[in-house]
């Protein structure tokens, strides 16, 4: 898939988990929530990522996690 593809599947996976506890989540969190979604779907990866995808994550997730999450 594309960048944007991938941005839209990451992001409807990560609303699958509850806001309050998103609310609460550090790049850690975020980074364990990351390692378990890529091994339970095969599909969320971008075909031509340039390098490792968990770079961009943070980035793309920025304001569905932490305190700033909505």
């Amino acid at each position: 898939m594309n960048k944007e593809d991938f941005k839209q599947r990451l992001r409807e996976k990560l609303r699958q988990t509850p806001l309050e506890t998103r609310k609460q989540w550090t790049d850690t969190d975020l980074f364990i929530w990351w390692t378990k979604a890529k091994t339970e779907d095969s599909y969320l990866t971008w075909g031509k990522c340039p390098g490792d995808l968990w770079q961009f994550v943070p980035g793309m997730c920025r304001d569905l996690i932490g305190s700033g999450a909505f």
